[in-house]
């Protein structure tokens, strides 16, 4: 399965001036954010939303890439739905070890370490992840840790 966009053509059109042009492919239900703004997506469809995602990012990683701006923008959907990753203009080549210094993105998905000039990496693009809308209408998701099923820790509250 293919995670990111396809280029399938470029070339330079000299009308009405010297442009570069790509030909993608194409995504007939936008991106993430109207995607989920126009179709309310059932539980299941949302987390299988966000295994797509995580295997993306995995590959993106895996092949020492770095987005670096993840947002529901950045991400396309086609039919099924099926994800794909898309923008690339902010992204870096980085290996696992490696550090990157830049603050780029999109503040409201930028990791913290980016915000304040810290060295970050690949864990900056999962924060970003994290903050899609796609989980402001999930659950609450329970931890189990040692056998045992614990509640979520919220401000104020202490486990039990």
């Amino acid at each position: 399965m293919t995670f990111a966009l396809a280029i399938f053509d470029t070339f330079i059109s000299l009308k009405p001036s010297l442009q570069l042009c790509i030909v993608l492919e194409y995504c007939s239900e936008g991106d993430l954010e109207q995607y989920l703004s126009k179709n309310h997506p059932t539980l299941p469809v949302r987390i299988n939303l966000l295994v797509q995602l995580a295997q993306g990012l995995d590959y993106l990683h895996s092949i020492d890439m770095v987005h670096r701006d993840l947002k529901p923008e950045n991400v396309l959907v086609q039919p099924g739905p099926l994800l794909k990753i898309s923008d690339f203009g902010l992204s870096k080549s980085l290996s696992e070890s490696s550090r990157a210094y830049t603050k780029v993105g999109t503040p409201y998905f930028m990791a913290p370490e980016v915000m304040v000039h810290q060295p970050y990496g690949r864990p900056a693009d999962i924060f970003s992840l994290g903050r899609f809308s796609l989980f402001q209408s999930l659950p609450a998701i329970f931890m189990i840790t040692d056998d045992i099923v614990r509640r979520p820790r919220v401000f104020g509250d202490s486990l039990p």
